[in-house]
């Protein structure tokens, strides 16, 4: 649900000029949970980790699209 709310957060506010910056917050959140995971920056194990964490938020993000999609029918 955060990652919701983040990602709405991120829509909302990219059309503000802010855009860079809510992508620096995105890559040190994905960067502290890579970190977290113990891979060391730099590495290709941290570039695949980044991505993958990437990969996540879009996920997420069309799965909320979804559901707001299939409310509004």
């Amino acid at each position: 649900m955060r990652t919701v709310l983040f990602t709405a957060a991120v829509v909302l506010l990219s059309g503000c000029g802010l855009s860079d910056e809510l992508d620096a917050i995105t890559l040190e959140n994905h960067q502290k949970v890579c970190d977290g995971y113990g891979f060391t920056r730099g590495t290709e194990a941290y570039a695949n980790c980044l991505m993958r964490q990437d990969e996540l938020e879009d996920a997420d993000e069309q799965r909320a699209l979804d559901r707001e999609a299939r409310k509004k029918k």
